[in-house]
């Protein structure tokens, strides 16, 4: 992988701007989100682990980490046993071990497609052993959820997804809370674009419109990945625009919340500037808890580029182009070993992704930065073939998945010690 395409990779996960889903000029390579798009629907942005794989059948749900780094515990006090050594642009001189024999109790397999045809589409854990899918009338076009636990392989219809008249943007970005899922749908209207915001019970029920909100300073009328708070709101902001808002679950009026006028939802109640995502703003340098008051502000210096933080770490560039990873007070800090994804949120506390080269040999790894090791996820692209990347969602997730041939892979982040 030569350093054009991790350069492009890079600044395509970095980026905000609205754009068709193809390439960009002279990168073969598609980059898809969680968020849903059709025609100029904004990518969505994301905070966690990005990592790479092959077209051709092959797709990616990566979500950032449900258990951060502990505020009290040191994470440069790694080791860097089993941890993979890429020196740029991405040669490593010795591959980890797979993602399942390094983290065993966090990697497991499932099916693909169920036996009537369906296709899986793993969107968020329910608890330790149950996920919530979804599956498709047509290309990204969610037509129910479900129930799916991994233990026994029974699946459960939580609802039917309603998709209304004049929709650009599918259901997307599927939330937990309050024994509710909660997701959102962007539509035309007559006078420029709505969002719609939706709920249903997770033990099963009618999908209900819980509110319907205009934003028209955001063109795109897209969303952050929304929250739902501990008192029973639906939380969310916009990508192009500053502002957090709420409404209640049970429906009523949408507000702004207080104080975060100039922030957007990062990890509930954890609100933060730099929402956009360009590269020449640092991303949630400045957060503040809605809950308790609660400010916290990361150290970055003149002349560093691409900072994203998360809770307690932040990465980026330095002047001189190399990486850092460090603490928000710009204590213990240190340069990866691999290239990282500069990618926004708080999985930068602690995970990582990465692709590298090995001979012939391509792939993508996974890095605990807290432990020092990486597993390799079993993703290897051959030469010439284009990679198809997945940014993941913001919030306190731990879930990533990827399709390799009929069985998906499970990766739970909250499993690993």
């Amino acid at each position: 992988m030569n350093d054009d395409l991790e350069d492009n990779l890079r600044s395509a996960l970095g980026h905000a701007s609205e754009r068709a889903p193809h390439a960009p000029s002279g990168l073969s390579a598609h980059i898809v989100t969680r968020s849903r798009r059709r025609g100029t629907r904004a990518r969505a942005l994301a905070a966690a682990v990005a990592v790479a794989v092959v077209t051709g059948g092959l797709a990616v749900t990566v979500r950032g980490a449900a258990n951060p780094l502990d505020p009290t515990a040191d994470p440069m006090a790694a080791s860097s046993a089993g941890s993979a050594k890429p020196s740029l642009p991405g040669e490593v001189s010795e591959i980890p071990d797979p993602a399942e024999k390094v983290w065993p109790r966090a990697v497991r397999k499932i099916p693909a497609v169920l036996p009537d045809g369906r296709e899986l589409r793993p969107q968020t854990f329910i608890d330790d052993h149950t996920l919530l899918v979804e599956t498709w009338s047509s290309f990204e076009k969610s037509d129910a959820i479900y129930a799916y636990d991994m233990d026994n392989a029974e699946i459960r219809k939580i609802t039917d997804v309603p998709t209304p008249k004049k929709t650009v943007t599918f259901a997307s970005n599927f939330t937990i809370g309050a024994g509710q899922v909660a997701w959102w749908t962007a539509r035309k209207s007559d006078d420029g674009k709505v969002v719609d915001l939706w709920a249903a019970p997770l033990a099963g029920g009618e999908a209900r419109l819980v509110a319907s909100y205009r934003n028209d300073e955001d063109v795109s009328g897209l969303l952050d990945p929304p929250a739902v708070t501990g008192d029973g709101r639906i939380a969310f902001s916009f990508r192009r625009s500053d502002g957090v808002f709420s409404v209640p679950l049970g429906g009523g009026t949408v507000k702004p919340v207080a104080g975060a006028d100039r922030y957007h939802v990062m990890d509930w109640p954890w609100v933060g500037s730099g929402g956009i995502f360009e590269h020449a703003e640092p991303t949630f340098a400045e957060l503040l808890n809605v809950e308790t008051g609660e400010r916290r502000t990361a150290l970055i210096n003149p002349g560093e580029r691409d900072v994203r933080c998360g809770l307690i770490a932040c990465v980026g560039r330095k002047a001189d182009g190399k990486s850092f990873y460090r603490l928000r007070d710009g204590s213990r800090e240190r340069e990866p070993s691999f290239r990282l994804n500069l990618l926004p949120g708080r999985a930068v506390d602690r995970f990582h992704g990465s692709t590298y080269r090995k001979g012939e040999r391509r792939g993508s790894i996974l890095h605990d930065m807290v432990t020092g090791r990486s597993g390799d996820l079993g993703i290897h692209p051959a030469e010439g073939e284009g990679v198809k990347l997945t940014a993941p969602m913001m919030g306190n997730e731990r879930l990533v998945s990827y399709r390799i041939g009929d069985q998906i892979v499970v990766i739970d982040l909250g499993k690993i010690n």
